[in-house]
C-alpha cells in the first residue's frame, strides 16, 4: 500500500493476509438462516456441524470448506434449533415440535430426515460421548423430572440427576494439548498455550463469535460467527511466525 502525505512524500507498506488465518467458503444461498447458536465437531474430528434455527451446516475441517446444509422447517427464525452428532455418520436435530435424525455421507452431503418419534413433554438436552441422550420431561402436573435414554431409546429411560447449565459455546478445552481458548472484550478470543503463554487472535470485521471449537488434534481453532460463517487460525504456523518475529 502507498499513499502520498501532506508534505508530498510517499509511503509504503507491505500489505498481506494474516498469518495463520483463513475464513472458510460456503455455497451461495438466499434464505435467512436466522439465530446462530453452536457448532461442534464430529466424533472422528472429520467434519464441523453448525446450528442455527432457520438451518443446520457441514462442514469439512481438511478442506476448510462448507460441504453441505440442510433447512429446518422451524416456523420461527428466533427459537433455538439443536443438533447433535450421534456418531461419525448420523446428526440428531431438534427443532420446536419436532425432532428429527439425518445421515451425512462421506462427502460431508446431508440425507433424507426421518421423523423420530417424541415422546409428549421430552426435550433432549445433550447427546452423551456414549450415545446416551439426557432428556427433560415433563409430566401434565408441570413437574420435570431428567432421564438417560440409552441410545436415544425412551422405553430404557433411567433417572438422572438434574444436568448442570450447560458449557458456554465461546470457551472450549483441548485435554490432549492442554490448550484453551475463551472470547476475551469485544470479539477478541485467547488463546492459553500449555506452556502458559497466551494469543490473542482478532476477527477481521468484528463478526459476533458464536462459539469456539478447537479441531481433534488440537491444531486449529474454528470460529463461528453470527453470519454463520466459519473462520480458523492454524496455530502452530501462527506461533512458528509468532516465535520466528514473522509478524
Amino acid at each position: 500500500l502507498q499513499a502520498t502525505g501532506n508534505d508530498g512524500g510517499v509511503r509504503a507498506w507491505p500489505v498481506s493476509l494474516p498469518a495463520a488465518f483463513r475464513e472458510w467458503p460456503e455455497p451461495p444461498r438466499t434464505k435467512e438462516d436466522g439465530a446462530v447458536f453452536g457448532m461442534a465437531l464430529s466424533p472422528d474430528g472429520t467434519h464441523v456441524l453448525t446450528v442455527a434455527s432457520g438451518c443446520i451446516g457441514v462442514w469439512s475441517v481438511a478442506d476448510e470448506r462448507q460441504t453441505g446444509y440442510h433447512l429446518l422447517e422451524n416456523q420461527r427464525i428466533d427459537v433455538r434449533a439443536s443438533a447433535w452428532w450421534l456418531n461419525d455418520s448420523e446428526i440428531l436435530m431438534q427443532i420446536p415440535g419436532g425432532l428429527e435424525k439425518m445421515t451425512i455421507d462421506a462427502a460431508g452431503k446431508p440425507g433424507v430426515p426421518v421423523r423420530v418419534r417424541r415422546v409428549p413433554g421430552s426435550t433432549v438436552l445433550d447427546v452423551r460421548t456414549d450415545g446416551g441422550w439426557i432428556v427433560s420431561v415433563v409430566d401434565e402436573d408441570t413437574n420435570t423430572t431428567w432421564e438417560l435414554w440409552p441410545a436415544g431409546n425412551s422405553d430404557e429411560a433411567r433417572p438422572a440427576i438434574e444436568p448442570p447449565d450447560p458449557p458456554t459455546t465461546v470457551t472450549t478445552t483441548h485435554p490432549a494439548s492442554g490448550q484453551s481458548a475463551m472470547l476475551a472484550e469485544g470479539d477478541t478470543i485467547v488463546v492459553r498455550r500449555s506452556d502458559g503463554s497466551e494469543l490473542k487472535l482478532i476477527p477481521p470485521l468484528d463478526p459476533g463469535v458464536r462459539a469456539l471449537r478447537f479441531s481433534s488434534d488440537g491444531k486449529r481453532l474454528l470460529v463461528l460467527t453470527r453470519l454463520h460463517r466459519v473462520l480458523s487460525w492454524d496455530l502452530t504456523a501462527l506461533a512458528a511466525a509468532l516465535d520466528g518475529n514473522e509478524l
